[in-house]
């Protein structure tokens, strides 16, 4: 999705302490390269467009559900029949563009630093956020007011965690900023979005796409990312380049070619849009599938590739990285670049190992489907035995009670 209309606001207040995530469990452990959830602050003295942070894109769909198309405030919604099959088509586009899982504090708690919001002003005055220019729908689960107090608090319960950034001070050093949006005495600072996006029009990689090649055939045969065994490894591929061209090719300024920008004056920021992009094929096409993006970033894998690529160091430098679903491996994406040589803070009482001197995060296939996965495996183990049994249980019936004639006898005569 084009992520041109973004507003980042700093939040933070300066500490000494380092973070320790919490809760801890074991399984969020594995996710940090230190042990006991930890992971030092960001060095003080680096530019703020030189750190990098895990940003979660379109922050507010972690609020959308099924109840979001019921609006007053939207003139769709009525006791029309067409109405209602509008407000129906909202609710499944809804569902499918979903990007994130829960609020701005559990987004903040699993690994995201900035936030991607949508704004938007709807009739009854109230600021709210809408979804984005392909899948337009408003965000009315939760407003501007709403969210930010959800950051303020998470900000609260992490003091030392630069947590949202603000475009005005992408050039000083973190330190500067910290105390800047010091949210005890200044309350925060807020500025729109003044990075790089790196959305190419014409090089996006969407999960779903029709194969060129079944043209020629009687029946339409498609290419989805969630096909690991087959074309799923070629839009995985695409991906992971157009991720790669973002921050590796030649500095330029042009809104419609990849690569970091040429003036840093222009564009303080350079974001990596590392998730599958929709177009109107890709949606009609995810739909027949019953798939959604969220499906899409779980089933393919693709956070847990990235965290590979970030640890691997195979981009030259790395701003804003913006990724679906922080809930799956965001805190393992958060500590491969929190740990990369140069970006935490050091001391002369206690230097730490950096990038690859560190052992690869724990990366986690879902967040949410294992123990559900789990059970229905069961259930259906279950439901094969009971039916082996009672097939299984005649047999031996029969066999006890000696030889049988099986002859059939129809209408008094043996068959």
């Amino acid at each position: 999705m084009k992520s041109s209309i973004v507003v980042l606001i700093t939040f933070i207040s300066l500490s000494c302490r380092a973070y320790h995530r919490s809760p801890c469990t074991t399984s969020i452990s594995r996710q940090f390269q230190f042990e006991n959830c930890y992971a030092p602050n960001l060095n003080p003295d680096l530019s703020l467009n030189a750190a990098s942070f895990v940003m979660s894109h379109n922050s507010a769909t972690g609020y959308l559900n099924v109840h979001t198309a019921n609006n007053n405030n939207n003139t769709y919604v009525s006791n029309t029949k067409d109405a209602i099959k509008t407000a129906a088509l909202h609710r499944v586009l809804g569902l499918y563009g979903k990007t994130q899982v829960g609020t701005a504090y559990e987004q903040l708690n699993n690994g995201a630093r900035a936030l991607d919001l949508r704004p938007k002003l709807y009739n009854n005055n109230s600021i709210g956020f809408h979804h984005g220019d392909m899948i337009d729908l408003p965000l009315i689960t939760i407003d501007l007011s709403e969210f930010i107090s959800e950051v303020k608090s998470w900000c609260s319960d992490n003091p030392g965690e630069l947590t949202m950034y603000s475009g005005i001070a992408a050039m000083q050093q973190v330190g500067d900023v910290m105390n800047m949006a010091d949210l005890s005495r200044f309350g925060g600072e807020d500025a729109s979005f003044c990075g790089k996006a790196n959305w190419s029009k014409d090089n996006l990689v969407t999960c779903y796409s029709t194969d060129s090649n079944s043209s020629q055939s009687s029946t339409q045969s498609f290419i989805q990312c969630t096909d690991l065994k087959k074309s799923g490894q070629y839009k995985l591929s695409q991906l992971q380049s157009y991720a790669k061209a973002s921050a590796n090719n030649e500095p330029t300024n042009s809104a419609y070619e990849l690569g970091p920008p040429a003036n840093m004056y222009w564009y303080p920021f350079n974001q990596i849009q590392a998730f599958w992009q929709v177009d109107t094929a890709s949606v009609q096409i995810g739909l027949l599938h019953g798939s959604s993006l969220l499906d899409d970033n779980r089933l393919s894998k693709i956070n847990a590739i990235l965290v590979d690529m970030v640890y691997n160091q195979e981009f030259d430098s790395i701003s804003i990285f913006t990724v679906d679903n922080v809930a799956l491996n965001g805190l393992a994406l958060f500590s491969v670049l929190r740990n990369a040589c140069g970006q935490a803070a050091v001391s002369d009482e206690d230097v730490l190992p950096c990038g690859k001197d560190l052992s690869m995060p724990h990366l986690n296939t879902s967040h949410s489907l294992p123990f559900l996965w789990d059970a229905a495996l069961c259930l259906a183990f279950g439901i094969v035995l009971v039916g082996a049994i009672v097939m299984v249980f005649p047999a031996f019936k029969l066999r006890d009670e000696g030889p049988q004639d099986h002859r059939l006898v129809c209408h008094g005569h043996i068959v």
